[in-house]
């Protein structure tokens, strides 16, 4: 199970950002792969910190790029 204070962390300084990026689209979509991301982990493995921050950050890039 990821770490509590770095979801938080991640939710708290990521998703703001984010959401800059294609507002009312790439929030919903960050937190979907977030969860699916959660589901793989659980079922194949893996670090679990490092999987859900890579896909918390994986569209971050286009913030300030589109609007």
């Amino acid at each position: 199970m990821i770490n509590e204070s770095l979801e938080k962390q991640l939710k708290e300084k990521v998703l703001p950002i984010v959401e800059k990026g294609r507002p009312g689209w790439n929030l919903p979509h960050t937190l979907a792969t977030v969860y699916w991301m959660k589901q793989l982990v659980s079922k194949e493995g893996g670090n679990e910190d490092i999987l859900v921050t890579a896909a918390y950050m994986h569209d971050i890039g286009y913030a300030g790029l589109i609007n």
